[in-house]
């Protein structure tokens, strides 16, 4: 029986796109493009030969990827003469998939549409998009034999001696339907002279701590680390060379594991951190009571950036958040209750191996972020060297990134407003967050949380008002004595 491919409504080269989602904006490591991406996808590693790529989902349906192609210039063939050469290309790939070779065979192709369009810069960019079906073989998630429809785009702006290539694949009847109005936005928004940008800098140069630290040592001086004088050693993960904790409890606990033929090679910032977000979704994804004691759901990448040990060896950081059940109590744990938790991973590597330095708690409020810091900076691979740290105050931003997390999870009712204002006035006296100065009416403490606060959580966490909004509420709570910072 014929297969037959998924309709692809006609969608005009429309001189503004718009979509419901919110975008943000993935510039390349050497600042040769920009581009924007929807806030609820992922940046993914994608093929090799890829400089970017974005998924709906870290299990992907849809993936959108970025190419540069040496010595691809325009030559002096017409509009049409260019897409009909992108669509015979298309056909002749699908037609030379193998089993074999690409795990995967493709027909029923079947050409949709063709057209110029241009991006916000003025760029001119040559547009086609195509059906086919698509075979598996010996892939997970996939059954054997069984066709299944995918849409294709493919788009080409000529730069001067070279070309981009953005290729579009989505697996499924209406996917493709579904992210019409996000993947045209995306290749509208393509610049190849993006603005400069300062790197981000989440921390600052030299992380200060109200703790006091003592230093660990590992057998033959592989490493060395500072951790919190009232932390306890030991407890961890079989593979760990060395487990931290808070406590005895175990709500917090930093891990330090070695990895062995893990060189960085000649992978981009941008890459390795993309691919370590997709790890540890796995890994997350992964943990179900099918195969262990512990069941993980929820997973959200928070932040990625690339900082320096006092070292200056270089650290890839990723945070995330996900939910954490398990099958049996323990400590102050108990089974079968959902646990919001807080991940931190940072990432060194040396030679052909790499360091893990893997954080994992149960507090939701950070109490621990400068001490987590502390300790990754600190981390050496010369534990007899002597690290020049300069004292310097702690450094203060508005208001961290990551508070939103803690918003989205109150105004989520995930956490009780006891916790989420603790977390705050934590915060607040800690100099975390700085707020300006609020005169207090000497109310008591005891009031309940107005329903407005709430939505301005929800809605501060989702983008849709600014910091100055969000902190007007805060005052309000410190002003009428629901918050109280001395």
């Amino acid at each position: 029986m014929l297969f037959v491919p998924p309709s692809i409504p006609p969608i005009l080269a429309q001189t503004e796109i718009k979509s419901d989602s919110y975008f943000k904006t993935y510039t390349e490591d050497d600042n040769r493009f920009s581009i924007e991406y929807p806030d609820d996808w992922v940046s993914i590693g994608g093929h090799p030969d890829a400089l970017a790529g974005f998924a709906d989902q870290y299990n992907w349906t849809t993936s959108f990827q970025v190419f540069w192609n040496e010595d691809n210039t325009r030559d002096s063939s017409s509009d049409s003469k260019i897409l009909q050469g992108i669509e015979t290309d298309e056909h002749d790939l699908c037609k030379d998939y193998t089993f074999a070779e690409d795990n995967r065979k493709c027909s029923d192709f079947m050409a949709a549409e063709s057209y110029v369009m241009y991006t916000d810069d003025n760029e001119k960019v040559y547009f086609v998009s195509m059906t086919y079906a698509l075979e598996w073989k010996d892939v997970a998630g996939k059954i054997d034999g069984k066709k299944y429809p995918a849409t294709s785009v493919r788009t080409i702006i000529f730069d001067g001696d070279g070309s981009w290539e953005m290729p579009v694949e989505a697996h499924g009847s209406d996917t493709y339907v579904k992210y019409a109005d996000e993947i045209l936005y995306m290749i509208k928004s393509f610049s190849s002279d993006p603005t400069p940008v300062q790197a981000p800098s989440p921390t600052p140069d030299v992380i200060t701590s109200d703790s006091s630290f003592k230093k660990y040592t590992f057998d033959d001086d592989m490493f060395s680390i500072e951790y919190p004088l009232n932390w306890v050693l030991g407890g961890g993960h079989p593979d760990a060379l060395e487990a931290f904790g808070d406590k005895r409890d175990e709500k917090t606990m930093f891990q330090v594991f070695l990895n062995e033929d893990d060189p960085k090679n000649n992978r981009s910032d941008s890459k390795i951190l993309g691919g370590m977000e997709w790890n540890e979704w796995a890994l997350c994804h992964g943990s179900t009571f099918e195969v262990g004691n512990r069941e993980c759901t929820d997973f959200k990448a928070v932040e990625s950036y690339v900082t320096y040990t006092n070292d200056n060896e270089k650290v890839y950081f990723l945070s995330m958040t996900y939910t954490l059940e398990w099958s049996s109590s323990f400590s102050s744990v108990k089974s079968h209750q959902e646990y919001p938790t807080v991940r931190t991973v940072g990432t060194v590597f040396d030679g052909n191996q790499s360091w893990v330095l893997a954080t994992e708690s149960l507090y939701t409020d950070n109490r621990y972020s400068d001490e987590i810091l502390y300790m990754i900076k600190s981390f050496s691979l010369d534990p007899n060297a002597q690290q020049q740290v300069q004292p310097t105050p702690k450094s203060v931003t508005s208001i961290p990134d990551w508070v939103k997390v803690n918003a989205r999870w109150w105004s989520s009712d995930q956490i009780p407003d006891s916790v989420f204002l603790q977390g705050i006035q934590f915060l607040i006296k800690q100099g975390i967050m700085v707020i300006p100065p609020t005169e207090t009416s000497g109310s008591s403490g005891s009031q309940e949380v107005p329903a407005w606060i709430k939505n301005n959580a929800e809605w501060w966490a989702e983008g849709q008002i600014d910091d100055n909004t969000f902190v007007s509420g805060i005052q309000y709570l410190i002003k009428v004595g629901i918050i109280v910072v001395t």
